[in-house]
């Protein structure tokens, strides 16, 4: 049997693994996979981002069947006589008028709608036709007399106890009876009546 040595010696060499490895190229290869997945990792993040950002903006923008906010302007209440109380006594029909003769007065003083003689701290009864204008701020008496508080007036009149059955008896509405009560109660002041036709003066 022959056996040519050179042939199989070559073929020997060619079925042979190569035993030696290029490193330099193994570790290139492994960097350039790592930046790859480095690269997709970044544009997931991104992603998500963009998609969290946009869900965000859709809950917090109105749909088309919100409905709109309404804005209200603040309600301001206008000034009318009846933001000050001017009581006036009860008509007792022949009455003359003329009433009690003691002297009624001292400096007006506003307390909210209240209207009272500061230093005795009596709530006012005014005579018949005495109102209040809201454009001088003052009581207008029924001669067109202007009374403004810190004014000094003196009149003719009677004092009297606060009682409910005493405003019953005095004041000519029942309205105006729960009115003065609440002056009564809040500044606890007793009542000063002027009398009907007996002037009233200011200083």
């Amino acid at each position: 049997m022959n056996i040519n040595l050179e042939n199989l010696l070559h073929d020997a060499g060619r079925a042979a693994p190569p035993t030696t490895i290029d490193v330099a190229r193994a570790v290139e290869r492994g960097r350039t996979l790592r930046r790859r997945r480095q690269t997709m990792l970044a544009g997931a993040a991104v992603l998500v981002l963009v998609v969290g950002v946009s869900f965000a903006l859709n809950r917090l923008r109105p749909s088309e069947n919100s409905p709109t906010p309404q804005v209200v302007a603040p309600v301001t209440a206008s000034p009318t006589s009846d933001a000050v109380l001017i009581l006036t006594p009860k008509d007792k029909g022949n009455d003359s008028g003329l009433g009690e003769q003691a002297v009624v007065g001292g400096v007006l003083k506003r307390d909210g709608e209240c209207l009272l003689f500061s230093r005795s701290v009596e709530l006012i009864v005014w005579p018949p036709g005495t109102r209040w204008s809201t454009e001088d701020e003052a009581v207008v008496l029924p001669d067109g007399l202007l009374i403004r508080p810190g004014d000094t007036i003196a009149g003719a009149g009677g004092h009297y106890a606060s009682t409910r059955a005493g405003l019953n008896e005095l004041l000519d509405t029942q309205t105006a009876v729960d009115r003065a009560a609440t002056c009564v109660l809040r500044n606890k002041a007793g009542i000063a009546v002027f009398n009907q036709y007996s002037p009233i003066t200011k200083e």
